[in-house]
C-alpha cells in the first residue's frame, strides 16, 4: 500500500473540530519548522492552537476516528463570507475602514513580526504596543484589529468598518459556534418607549410595524439611494393609530397628486387643453 503523501494546508482554510464543533481557520503554516497554527474564529479573546502538520494531516485523514479530528469546511460556508461583500459604504466608514487596515498593515504583512505576534506573551505585547504608540491609539484598539484580523479571513475585509451594520435586522455571525454559525436576525422588542422621558407624552406616535416601515422607506428615500424595501401594507386599525398624532398623514395609495409642473411653475396641460 502506498504511502499517503502529506497536504501542506493553504491559509485561510476553515477545519471545525469533530468533539467541540468549534471552527478554525489556519492562520500560519511554517514548513521549515513543520509547524502551523489555528485560530478559533469565534470569541473576543484570541485563540490559538499551535500544532505540527505531521498530527495536523493525521487529525484530517478521513480514516481518523478520534473525537479531536479536524473536517475541512468550504471556503464558500465561510461564516465570514458577508464581510467579502460588495456594497456602497459610507464616506466615513470608507475612511474607517483605511484607517484601520494602514494600523495594523505593517504587521500583517511582515511574517517575521507577524509569527511573534502569534507567538504571545511579552513580546506580542512590546509589539502591539510600539504599533498602538506610532498610530496614536490604545493597544485594546490594535489587539482587536489584531484578533479580527485572523479570525475574519486576513485580508483587508476582515477589519472593514462595521457602521454597515449598525440597525442592520440581519446580522452576520458574532461569537456563535458550531452548526448555529449563521447570521441571525435581530428584532428590538421593547416594554416601554425607549430614550429620555418627554416633557408631553401625547407628543409622539407609538412604536408599530407599520411605522417602522415607513422610517425604512424615508431612509431608503434620503439617505441609501433606494436600496430598501418598498411594500407597506398597512391595516385601518394602525392607520388610525398613526392618525391620532398625525391627522394629516397619508399612505401609498392615497396621496393626492399635485400636478406636474414645468420649469415656469404653471401647470402641465393635459392632451385636452385644459390644466393638468
Amino acid at each position: 500500500m502506498a504511502n499517503r503523501v502529506e497536504r501542506l494546508p493553504a491559509l485561510r482554510e476553515l477545519y471545525r473540530e469533530k468533539s467541540s464543533q468549534k471552527i478554525y481557520r489556519i492562520v500560519h503554516v511554517e514548513k521549515e519548522l513543520s509547524e502551523m497554527v489555528l485560530c478559533f474564529i469565534f470569541g473576543t479573546i484570541l485563540f490559538l492552537k499551535f500544532i505540527s502538520t505531521t498530527e495536523f494531516d493525521v487529525l484530517i485523514a478521513r480514516d481518523y476516528s478520534g473525537e479531536d479530528g479536524l473536517i475541512r469546511i468550504k471556503d464558500d460556508a465561510d461564516p465570514y463570507g458577508v464581510l467579502q461583500r460588495s456594497t456602497r459604504g459610507t464616506a466615513g466608514g470608507d475612511r474607517q475602514s483605511e484607517t484601520n487596515w494602514e494600523r495594523i498593515d505593517s504587521l500583517v504583512n511582515d511574517p517575521k513580526k507577524l509569527y511573534q505576534a502569534l507567538r504571545g506573551g511579552a513580546p506580542r505585547t512590546r509589539l502591539l504596543q510600539d504599533i498602538a504608540d506610532t498610530h496614536k491609539v490604545t493597544i485594546q484598539r490594535i489587539r482587536k484589529l489584531f484578533r479580527e484580523y485572523l479570525q475574519r479571513g486576513m485580508n483587508e475585509a476582515a477589519v472593514a468598518s462595521e457602521f454597515w451594520r449598525c440597525g442592520l435586522r440581519v446580522q452576520p455571525p458574532r461569537w456563535q459556534t458550531g452548526e448555529d454559525a449563521t447570521s441571525t436576525i435581530v428584532s428590538r422588542e421593547f416594554e416601554g418607549r425607549p430614550g429620555r422621558k418627554p416633557s408631553n407624552r401625547n407628543v409622539h406616535a407609538p412604536r408599530t410595524e407599520a411605522l417602522e416601515r415607513l422610517f425604512e422607506q424615508c431612509i431608503d428615500l434620503y439617505l441609501t439611494n433606494e436600496v430598501g424595501p418598498w411594500s407597506l401594507e398597512i391595516s385601518d386599525e394602525d392607520r388610525e393609530k398613526i392618525r391620532q398624532f398625525a391627522k394629516d398623514a397619508q399612505f401609498p395609495g392615497t396621496r393626492k397628486s399635485k400636478g406636474h409642473r414645468n420649469r415656469r411653475g404653471h401647470k402641465a396641460r393635459s392632451s385636452s387643453g385644459r390644466s393638468a
